[in-house]
């Protein structure tokens, strides 16, 4: 509140005053850790001064981006570094239950990727509805119309998709096309594994008779088939 505040006392609300607050405020949102508190500072941002949030929302990335830039770049700057500066799924593997998250923020970032998302069929293997969802309105979308991500932020009327779809414009995912194929095969391999696991435990139940809990993973194996259409 007194940080907007301050800048619309110092810069007015001229066009030019608007951009001067949010260059000024920009690098400060930037340096807020967790993705969903950045995006709501940002919204409340937008609304205070009167702007497209899509517009502060791509200021905040920029300033983000160029933090880890920086980062990478000083001494002794290892790997494994302070923050959360991105790092390409090359170089550390994701934690399975970031995957999905991970995998619509690159679609959102990087369009360019959409095709082999399509080849590989890789939504169909999302077992967050919301996400998977989500994924599906952005192939939607961007078979009509290219365009970049603060297009794509304009375009959503859902409200509980313009909220994920802010958080994830801010995950740190500006990977090249080899990289983005990685993390694609990673996404895969993981979820292949996890109906190995089903299968091997269906076959346990089947060898112990234990028919309530086979037909538990029966009925799991049934809604996956359902959820891979």
């Amino acid at each position: 509140g007194n940080l907007i505040d301050n800048a619309v006392a110092a810069h007015g609300l001229t066009v030019e005053g608007k951009v001067r607050i949010i260059a000024e405020i920009a690098p400060v949102l930037a340096a807020i850790a967790d993705s969903v508190a950045r995006s709501l500072y940002v919204g409340h941002l937008a609304e205070s001064i009167g702007v497209d949030e899509a517009a502060v929302l791509e200021k905040v990335r920029e300033n983000r981006m160029k933090a880890s830039a920086r980062s990478e770049r000083a001494p002794g700057a290892s790997g494994s570094g302070a923050g959360d500066a991105p790092q390409s799924p090359d170089a550390q593997q994701i934690p399975e239950d970031r995957l999905e998250k991970q995998v619509v923020a690159m679609m959102i970032q990087n369009p360019e990727v959409l095709p082999e998302i399509r080849e590989r069929e890789i939504l169909a293997y999302f077992e967050d509805a919301q996400l998977r969802e989500l994924a599906e309105w952005i192939c939607r979308v961007m078979d009509r119309e290219a365009g970049t991500a603060s297009d794509l932020f304009n375009s959503v009327k859902d409200e509980k998709h313009r909220q994920l779809l802010a958080s994830l414009m801010m995950e740190e995912v500006c990977w090249a096309q080899e990289s983005c194929s990685l993390l694609l095969s990673q996404f895969i391999q993981c979820r292949q594994r996890k109906q190995t696991d089903l299968l091997q435990q269906i076959r346990a139940a089947e060898k112990s008779n234990d028919h309530e809990l086979l037909m538990k993973l029966l009925s799991k194996k049934q809604k996956q088939a359902v959820e891979r259409g």
